[in-house]
């Protein structure tokens, strides 16, 4: 359990018992009254933005580290409300879960705290530049080390094992992927897929590094298995995930990862409007088919990105987005786009048929 163990760590290995014990002070700014934490909600997307709406842009910080500031300072107030505030069981939960779910947190399982007490260490570390100029820098980290029965609400936020699938494209929910398998480790994942009727997930192997944020998959249908035990298949996209940690004891590459949900907010109905009748247009212009404006009207924004090829900067950045709005906007400008291209295509081929000549009719 997290008592009054000094969960908030400072300038300190958590996993090293070695380490001085040293907290951070309390801030009178953060000063709550009973009736004040009694009040906060348990719903972890407004409990996030409740937290994080007492951190005021630190001028001394250059810009480009503002943002890392304010998620270890959100992260060190998770701590001191978990170490000593009179919480119930569903506020305590709801901490966990946006403290798992801050961007850059690890999560290292069987971490000592300084008494050498084994627990569940979340973590977040980065480099601060100060202003004006960002000259100078200072690495900051922030933790919490969780013991007990509350492992688990860690636990329960993460799933182990996680079968991945490194390639070089993205996929999106609702998305049909086929699928080529010829290795003997992907092989084994499927199997165990097929087994368990459970998801794995694809994650683009860019040319710099394997991306944290991927699409977990279902297996839709198997084409077809070939006499020397390749696979052809069709999986389905089904949602966002991170990846906390990578695991390297299975046959196959596997991982801790977290499921993302969306954060709360009210639908952008202008931008929903825009977005589809941007893709409406850009599915006419290329198909020369009306689309059902019943049909279009309830897709998502991740159904009409999955029926395009935008490239995969493109759908990365739609996977990486945590709110429907934000994609909506992001399909509409990807569909105007689309259009320019068609456009310039369709002249192109007009000039190359009339030999570089202009026709003029009428």
């Amino acid at each position: 359990m997290i008592g009054n163990y000094l969960p908030i760590l400072d300038g300190a290995d958590v996993t090293s018992p070695a380490q001085p014990r040293r907290a951070f002070p309390a801030r009178s700014v953060w000063a709550m009254s009973y009736r004040q934490v009694r009040a906060l909600p348990t719903d972890a997307v407004a409990l996030k933005r409740e937290l994080r709406a007492v951190f005021k842009p630190d001028r001394t910080i250059a810009p480009g580290s503002r943002d890392l500031l304010i998620r270890l300072q959100l992260l060190e107030r998770i701590g001191q409300l978990l170490g000593g505030a009179p919480l119930d069981a569903a506020q305590r939960a709801a901490l966990f879960r946006v403290a798992a779910g801050i961007e850059g947190v690890t999560v290292s399982h069987d971490a000592l705290d300084q008494l050498g007490r084994q627990g569940t260490a979340v973590k977040l570390e980065g480099t601060v530049a100060l202003a004006p100029h960002g000259r100078r820098s200072r690495r900051l980290w922030r933790g919490l080390h969780v013991r007990g029965p509350e492992c688990a609400e860690i636990e329960d936020m993460l799933v182990r094992d996680f079968p991945l699938f490194p390639l070089g494209i993205v996929a999106l929910p609702s998305e049909l992927v086929p699928l080529h398998i010829f290795e003997e480790r992907y092989k084994s994942m499927v199997a165990r897929c097929l087994e368990e009727e459970s998801e794995f997930g694809i994650v683009w192997l860019a040319d710099d590094g394997l991306r944290p944020i991927g699409c977990a998959c279902r297996i839709e249908e198997i084409l077809e298995r070939l006499p020397d035990g390749r696979i052809n298949l069709v999986a389905r996209g089904t949602r966002p995930f991170r990846i906390e940690q990578r695991q390297e004891e299975l046959v196959y590459p596997a991982g801790v990862v977290e499921f993302l949900d969306d954060r709360e907010e009210y639908p952008d109905e202008e931008a929903a409007e825009a977005a589809r009748g941007a893709y409406a247009e850009l599915v006419l212009q290329a198909t020369d088919r009306s689309p059902d404006p019943a049909e279009i009207g309830a897709m998502t924004a991740y159904e009409m990105a999955a029926t395009v090829e935008f490239g995969l900067d493109a759908k990365q950045g739609l996977l990486d987005l945590r709110s429907e709005s934000a994609r909506m906007k992001l399909v509409a400008r990807l569909c105007r786009a689309a259009l320019k291209r068609l456009e310039f295509i369709d002249r192109a081929q007009a000039r190359a048929q009339s030999n570089g000549k202009v026709h003029f009719t009428g």
